[in-house]
């Protein structure tokens, strides 16, 4: 299984709020329509006081897509679908200038759902005993971290604990959202 996981900045003109309800919204519901697609988790960061509690990545939400190989991703990403809907939906609430992509083989290593997930760019070895999700990046697509590890937390509390023993990683806190 691969994942492509993107990295997206609201348009200047959203809140956080509002780019957040039309992400989940509409346009979740035109990328399911991607042909292939097997897994989609949007991760959009946790809001505290209207701002990102925790977003060192400079991005107001991360997704995973999820695919059987790449010759299917590429061709998802090249459908009319994507082209036409997608794509176009994107400019309505994304600052396309700064968005960014990786591509990565994914490797459950302890499933399951919890509320929060903290993703951790290029972290190093990452001991954690809760859901725990590792993107290693594929040597062939250029990616902006070699490995993000999405580990599964119970609160913001929680996560935020383990953040601290990672100082040397790009931290993100989110409330994953799986639509597919």
């Amino acid at each position: 299984m691969i994942s492509r996981l993107g990295m997206a900045a609201r348009a200047a003109h959203l809140s956080d709020e509002a780019f957040q309800a039309h992400w989940a919204g509409s346009h979740g519901d035109a990328t399911l329509a991607l042909p292939g697609l097997r897994g989609y988790v949007q991760l959009p960061a946790v809001l505290r006081d209207g701002e990102p509690a925790l977003s060192e990545w400079g991005y107001d939400a991360i997704s995973t897509l999820d695919f059987d190989g790449i010759a299917a991703m590429d061709a998802a990403f090249a459908s009319e679908g994507y082209r036409t809907t997608v794509k176009a939906d994107e400019a309505k609430f994304i600052d396309k200038t700064i968005f960014r992509y990786g591509v990565y083989s994914r490797s459950v290593i302890r499933p399951g759902d919890v509320p929060y997930a903290l993703a951790l760019g290029d972290a190093g070895e990452v001991e954690f005993d809760g859901p725990h999700v590792r993107l290693d990046a594929l040597s062939e697509r250029p990616a902006p971290f070699a490995r993000v590890d999405l580990l599964g937390c119970e609160s913001v509390d929680v996560a935020c604990e383990i953040a601290a023993r990672y100082e040397n990683a790009q931290r993100h806190l989110t409330r994953p959202n799986r639509v597919r």
